[in-house]
């Protein structure tokens, strides 16, 4: 609900913003001066007399041309007036929606913020290669660290891409075979000709990714909806997890819909219906003005504003903030939409108590989008999970956190390693 919201909010307001500079600069045009000098008064004798004995002028016998808005501009002069507070309201408008917002939004927040030299950043330098799924699909699969490492499969959030692992394949990729793949219709993967984005057949698509793993067992992390993913992996293909799986991390995620483990639950639940998913598929229907919208967002710094308030816990460095929130351009809303729909139609808890794989649970202590519970909930359930918790850290805790994130998965991928199941 978070994400379908805060796009449709934001979006809005960017709209109002530009809307507002219009209408401002459009009053501050109506009110510049006439340059033209005022007729000179006709004397009283040569005044005509109406019908009702009230004496008129007589209108000129040549008409005078209006003035153009050049020469009504030249014959303006700022001052402490309505017309000039006009022209600055719009002209500030319009400043703050079209790029300088973000750079004003990203000096205040920048204030409070720390500060690091080693921001993320979106890079795609690594060995790739495509692969064609039955329903049109063609996955985008990137490949990091040796050959003969242990194979871990990345699975990143739901509007994001490949490129939201910057810190752990720096942290891993030296001795793991990072197997990082975008989802369908994000990234650099196109999306299905059916329209389809279920979590069974994302699960499928990762299915076919861990082909690349060569046969080896493999570690599955998700983070966000790449945990739901690889939870709906185990449920949908448990006769393989012995053999193929050599251990899950589930990061920032839930075993169910997300509106449930939210944390404006209390209202997200009961709106699903009349509320959310008419809105998704308004944004199905209205993709190329909602994407507009979100550029726009994007410009002003509201979708920065936002994604600070909802993705962090208030320890990112602004360089981190501004990562995550250039995902938004280079989201296709109807693609966004119709992902979070697959996700509200969504359960596997009852597959949780079958799968018995090494299982590493991360949950961010102030997530707001998919609260703590959850990851306790598949913790308690799931009987070879532990449970690690980031703090201070919001759903972007991957990030936020990345040092810690990186220790704990690099322990538990090598615990998976040698295992004597797996060595």
């Amino acid at each position: 609900m978070f994400g379908l919201v805060r796009m449709w909010l934001t979006g809005l307001l960017a709209v109002a913003v530009i809307v507002g500079a219009v209408l401002l600069i459009r009053a501050w045009s109506e009110r510049l001066p006439d340059p033209r000098p005022a007729p000179a008064p006709i004397p009283q004798d040569q005044a005509q007399t109406n019908p009702d004995g009230i004496f008129e002028q007589p209108r000129p016998s040549v008409e005078r041309p209006p003035p153009t808005f050049g020469e009504r501009l030249s014959a303006w002069r700022p001052g402490a007036d309505w017309t000039t507070a006009y022209l600055a309201g719009g002209l500030l408008l319009s400043f703050l929606a079209l790029g300088g917002g973000r750079g004003l939004c990203l000096w205040l927040l920048r204030l409070k913020m720390r500060s690091a030299g080693d921001d993320p950043r979106h890079e795609r330098d690594a060995e790739t290669r495509r692969i064609v799924r039955p329903d049109g699909t063609e996955l985008h699969v990137e490949f990091h660290g040796p050959a003969d490492g242990q194979p871990i499969v990345l699975t990143h959030g739901w509007g994001a891409c490949a490129t939201e692992w910057y810190y752990l394949r720096r942290q891993l990729g030296d001795r793991y075979r990072l197997i990082m793949w975008d989802l369908p219709g994000l990234g650099l993967s196109n999306s299905p000709k059916n329209r389809d984005f279920s979590v069974a057949k994302l699960a499928d698509d990762l299915h076919a990714v861990l082909a690349e793993a060569g046969g080896r067992p493999a570690i599955l992390l998700g983070h966000s909806i790449g945990g739901m993913i690889t939870l709906e992996f185990c449920k949908r293909y448990q006769a393989e997890l012995s053999d193929r799986i050599a251990g899950l991390v589930l990061i920032h995620t839930s075993h169910t819909n997300p509106l449930l483990m939210t944390k404006t639950r209390w209202i997200a639940a009961p709106l699903q219906k009349p509320i959310v998913e008419p809105l998704a598929y308004l944004m199905i229907g209205l993709s190329p003005l909602v994407w507009l919208m979100n550029m726009m967002s994007f410009l002003n710094g509201s979708q920065h504003s936002s994604n600070h308030k909802q993705l962090f816990d208030g320890t990112e460095t602004w360089g981190q903030l501004d990562f995550v929130t250039k995902y938004i351009p280079y989201v296709w809303p109807a693609t966004y939409a119709r992902g979070m729909l697959g996700m509200f139609r969504w359960d596997a808890t009852d597959a949780l108590s079958r799968i018995t794989v090494p299982t590493l649970v991360v949950a961010a202590a102030h997530d707001k989008i998919t609260l703590p519970e959850a990851s306790e909930i598949i913790r308690s359930r799931c009987p070879s999970a532990r449970l690690v918790t980031l703090a201070p850290a919001g759903h972007m805790g991957l990030i936020e956190r990345h040092e810690e994130l990186g220790k704990v998965v690099g322990a538990f991928a090598n615990e998976c390693a040698s295992s004597p199941v797996h060595a």
